[in-house]
């Protein structure tokens, strides 16, 4: 009941109906009308035939009072009004009227008509003087025996005509009334039964709109109506299997896009988002659901991605650029690839950005590698080169300074040895492939036997070695543990002035066993803290060449340490000194080993 089509198809019937049914009441009323006047007009010329003996007898001058009286009967049985007129318009008999009052009728239409015409017949329809009342006249015109002229004329009033023509006019309504219910009664079955099949194929439709394509059309007739509710049956049916494909599809799509670590984002043709996945929201800042259908430009003004997909667009072809994007105070370096794509009347372009800042960094150290490494070899073997030609061209022979030349050469040699060594344990530490064994291990253990390696040099360096042992059974290599303990030690006295101090401490600070080695000496910039561990880096370069260091200690400390499952870090001051904090699994920990799931 509620379909507007239903309602406008029923009005557009009613309408027809309608106009249909006044039409026809209309002419039939007309028609009726015109044929009861014609009725009474015949009645009325009939009326006039039969007392016509009558009036000639009148009108030859018999006035006796039987002859009124039969013309009185006659109007009586008829109920017509009889009224016997001369040529000169006088009255001389009326069976409603005394004629001694009537006024002339001379100039009554129907009475010159019917005197005037061929065919001696007038009508004429009017309110008449002497009754007031409205009548419908009719005259014949009579050629007396002595060839005179008279008029009888007859008289109806119209109120039975009136009276007449309103029954048949009821009678029309009432037909009409019960034709026009009936038809529209029916109407309204048929176009329900019409609209039904429509109403139920807008619902099938509604609820496809709204993603419910398991909808189906029933109580379908059997006709072109019923055809188009199955081939929509089938429609539905055709598209929730391609919708449901789809859905798989786009949902593994998704996930492996926002699952990846590259930064995929997706603009249309006016720059707005229409995917970002989550490396892609972390690049940009913002949340990734809240981006989507938001202009790119109002998110982030990255001028680069923009030029990028500015030139994939124009170009119609993929393009591919490094951009450089600051984020908290540091470079992120992205290798980008903007492809243009159209998907039915969608375009956009997708951005894939791979952050490379780590290959990059992995490059710049490689190559910072090798030309340390040539550096570090270059200098002790062009200096032993130097000192051993000398010698062969006579120093060797000359006793103030053969001697001098090779300790000069020793030197190097050890310098040598050590950067050899160095490299080798980095490597062997590197290519492991699995971490190394791990024992209970007590640091205080072997934080005595360190000491007692060291003790020459701080002694030679003026340095104070200071011991705070707590219990710290630690799970680690002690190999290793040993190694660790020997580079923070030297680092610590070579670079501590004659007269400072060195603390060698172990603590337990659940789940850890802590190492601390505290020193007095130079201490690092801020701006060195965080590339110390790096091969080769040295906070003043002159000077660890001068104390005998190959650059690489720390960096084989923190693969140890990271290699056992801990974690190192450092605190230092310039000139105030520096803290060397490793941490190890404790032994007897129940979270032990978890510290190598934190890398």
């Amino acid at each position: 009941m509620g379909s507007r089509y239903f309602w406008r198809l029923y009005a557009s019937f009613a309408a027809l109906v309608l106009l249909t049914t006044t039409t026809t009441g209309l002419l039939v009323d007309a028609r009726v009308e015109k044929t009861l006047r014609s009725g009474f007009e015949l009645s009325l010329s009939k009326a006039c035939e039969l007392v016509r003996p009558l009036a000639d007898r009148i009108f030859d001058g018999d006035q006796s009072p039987k002859a009124h009286a039969e013309l009185k009967r006659a109007s009586t049985a008829t109920g017509i009004r009889i009224t016997l007129v001369r040529a000169n318009g006088v009255v001389i008999a009326d069976t409603h009227r005394d004629v001694a009052g009537m006024e002339n009728h001379r100039t009554r239409p129907e009475i010159q008509r019917a005197i005037s015409s061929s065919e001696g017949f007038g009508m004429d329809r009017r309110s008449s003087a002497s009754i007031d009342d409205e009548m419908l006249y009719v005259a014949h015109r009579v050629d007396l025996s002595n060839g005179e002229k008279a008029v009888v004329r007859a008289a109806l009033m119209m109120t039975e005509l009136q009276a007449s023509l309103a029954d048949v006019r009821n009678r029309i309504r009432l037909g009409a009334a019960v034709g026009a219910g009936a038809a529209l009664l029916l109407g309204f079955y048929f176009a329900r039964r019409m609209t039904a099949p429509l109403a139920e194929m807008i619902r099938v439709t509604d609820d496809f709109a709204k993603g419910n394509y398991d909808s189906r059309a029933r109580r379908l007739p059997a006709d072109e109506l019923g055809q188009l509710g199955a081939a929509l049956n089938h429609l539905g049916q055709s598209v929730g299997e391609n919708l449901l494909k789809i859905s798989k599809d786009d949902a593994r799509l998704r996930a492996m896009l926002t699952g990846v670590v590259e930064a995929v984002i997706a603009v249309d043709d006016q720059d707005c988002v229409v995917f970002c996945n989550k490396a892609g929201g972390r690049l940009l800042g913002i949340d990734r659901q809240e981006a989507k259908g938001k202009p790119l430009v109002q998110l982030e003004r990255i001028a680069e991605i923009d030029s990028l997909l500015a030139d994939a667009r124009e170009r119609g072809r993929a393009a591919s650029r490094e951009l450089v994007v600051s984020r908290a105070g540091r470079e992120i370096i992205y290798q980008a690839h903007a492809t243009p794509f159209q998907a039915a009347a969608e375009r956009g372009v997708v951005a894939v950005l791979h952050d490379i800042t780590e290959l990059r960094r992995l490059e710049q150290v490689r190559s910072d590698f090798m030309t340390n490494v040539s550096h570090e070899l270059k200098t002790p073997l062009t200096s032993i080169q130097g000192y051993v030609e000398t010698l062969l061209d006579g120093a060797l022979h000359d006793p103030e300074n053969n001697t001098r030349f090779l300790k000069k050469v020793r030197t190097h040699v050890m310098r040598l040895t050590h950067l050899v060594g160095d490299l080798l344990s980095l490597a062997r530490i590197e290519a492991q492939s699995q971490s190394p064994p791990k024992l209970p291990v007590e640091w205080a253990d072997l934080i005595e036997s360190a000491v007692n390696r060291h003790e020459a040099s701080a002694r030679s360096a003026k340095v104070t070695c200071e011991v705070e042992n707590g219990q710290a059974l630690a799970l680690g290599d002690p190999e290793a543990m040993t190694q660790v303990l020997d580079n923070l030690i030297s680092n610590a006295i070579r670079y501590t002035q004659p007269g400072g101090r060195l603390v060698i401490r172990t603590k337990v600070q659940s789940p850890w066993a802590v190492l601390e080695v505290e020193d007095t000496g130079i201490g690092i910039p801020e701006v060195d803290l965080d590339r110390i561990f790096e091969r080769f880096y040295r906070v003043d370069k002159a000077r660890s060449r001068d104390l005998g260091g190959t650059g690489l200690g720390l960096s084989i400390v923190k693969h140890l340490v990271l290699a056992m499952g801990g974690e190192i870090s450092v605190r230092s001051s310039e000139g105030e000194g520096t803290l060397f904090r490793v941490q190890l699994p404790c032994a007897d920990s129940p979270n032990r080993g978890h510290g190598s799931d934190s890398h």
